[in-house]
C-alpha cells in the first residue's frame, strides 16, 4: 500500500512502496553449495579424468579444466594448467618435466 508523505506544502504526495527481492534458496554457489560444493566438483573431476585416460591422450588436463570451466571452479583450471605445462618438454631443465610436485 502506498505511504502518505507530506512535503509540507498544499499537495500531498503518495510514494510507492518498493518491492523487495528475495533469493531462492538451493545449492548456493556451484554444485553442492559452499562447504562440499569444491569436494563435489573435484571428484566429478577425478571422474571424468579415469574416464578419458584410455580413451583421448591428456586426459587428465583436459578433463580437469572442462570440470573447471563449466563449474566456475578456478582451482581446478589452476591444476589443469600445472599439469598440462608438465606435459611441455622443457630443454632447459634436462628432462620432461614430469618429476613435478603433483
Amino acid at each position: 500500500m502506498a505511504k502518505r508523505k507530506s512535503s509540507g506544502g498544499w499537495r500531498t504526495r503518495y510514494v510507492k512502496a518498493k518491492r523487495t527481492y528475495h533469493r531462492a534458496r538451493g545449492f548456493g554457489s556451484g554444485l553442492g553449495g559452499a562447504v562440499l560444493g569444491p569436494v563435489l566438483q573435484g571428484a566429478i573431476a577425478g571422474l571424468a579424468s579415469s574416464t578419458l585416460a584410455g580413451r583421448i591422450p591428456y586426459s587428465t588436463p583436459l578433463a580437469y579444466g572442462g570440470v573447471g570451466w563449466f563449474m566456475k571452479n578456478p582451482t581446478l583450471l589452476t591444476l589443469a594448467g600445472i599439469q598440462a605445462s608438465a606435459l611441455i618438454p622443457n630443454p632447459l631443465a634436462g628432462s620432461n618435466g614430469g618429476g613435478g610436485f603433483i
